[in-house]
């Protein structure tokens, strides 16, 4: 089998994609394949990737075009299910990856046998790739550039827990048992991967900027855009719905794989799906602000978030 595998998913990405195509091309340890899936694009993006690969002679790069969309979930599981190495890094069209990021995260895995998941820090950058702050408070911008690779616990904090998809790569074993699960749920992929690799003690965290990470109006996932600065009720209690319907996904998948779930871990996902039922109950007007905060601080990711629950209480 070969090692390394690139799953890329494409739509309408024409302004950034060349960027993204050189860094993959340019990576000092190259990938055993690049597979490159594009989503019925109605832009250039296709035809772009298409003579890239073609003028660079890149022959174990695959373009597939797909003739309808199928939305970004479904496609990033189909394009997964397409490649064929031991060892699968996710790619979005519109980031920068650094030249050693494959070669980094395969030496961690190979010096690291029980990771399944490994993820790596972000530097962000704008449309124009000027380098922007690191002033988030979460995984993955809360970078120190140690360059020491460390679990990632399990904790009252685990349904904020998602690196972006960008910064994984995943072993076939891990995407061989779960790829099913998660296209018929329709769990996003980072999230699937990362949080089942959490549940098992599994998933690994490279303290090192190995992506430039672009932020604009268009991102799937956009940091400043998801970053629970949300005002306003409606739509605090629409994040904690999806929340609650992830974490259920998320739950189910874990039950089945799992012929021995691990007592402690079942105990976290309770607590945490009271929180969240409790969390709806609170946006919704019912109870004390102090004896909700006393119980459920820690499961917020920051004050700032639960004061933000406690202002939008007055703005429905």
């Amino acid at each position: 089998m070969c090692t390394i595998s690139v799953a890329m998913t494409t739509y309408d990405g024409e302004k950034y994609i060349l960027d993204q195509l050189i860094s993959l091309r340019d990576q000092t340890k190259k990938a055993d394949e690049v597979v490159i899936v594009d989503d019925a694009s109605l832009d250039k993006t296709a035809a772009l990737i298409a003579d890239f690969i073609k003028k660079n002679e890149l022959s174990n790069w695959k373009l597939v075009i797909n003739k309808t969309n199928k939305g970004w979930v479904q496609n990033f599981y189909y394009a997964i299910s397409l490649t064929t190495c031991e060892i699968v890094f996710f790619s979005d069209q519109d980031d920068i990856w650094d030249k050693n990021k494959i070669m980094e995260m395969s030496i961690r895995i190979k010096e690291y046998a029980h990771i399944q998941v490994l993820g790596c820090r972000v530097k962000l950058i704008d449309s124009y790739g000027n380098v922007l702050p690191n002033n988030h408070y979460s995984l993955p911008f809360d970078s120190k550039n140690t360059r020491t690779c460390r679990a990632v616990n399990l904790d009252n904090k685990f349904i904020y827990s998602i690196s972006p998809g960008c910064t994984m790569a995943v072993k076939r074993n891990l995407i061989n048992e779960l790829l099913e699960y998660g296209s018929r749920l329709a769990v996003p992929h980072d999230a699937l991967f990362w949080k089942i690799g959490i549940l098992r003690g599994k998933t690994y965290v490279l303290d090192e900027p190995l992506i430039s990470y672009r932020i604009h109006s268009s991102n799937a996932s956009n940091p400043k855009l998801n970053n629970h600065d949300i005002t306003g009720s409606a739509m605090r209690i629409e994040e904690n719905r999806q929340l609650m319907e992830e974490q259920k996904k998320i739950s189910r998948i874990y039950s089945l794989v799992e012929i021995q779930p691990n007592i402690d871990t079942l105990t976290v996902l309770k607590k945490l799906d009271g929180f969240l039922l409790k969390r709806n109950i609170y946006l919704n007007g019912e109870g004390s602000s102090f004896f909700y905060y006393l119980k459920y601080h820690d499961f917020y990711r920051t004050f700032r978030m639960f004061l933000g629950d406690l202002l939008s209480r007055h703005k429905i």
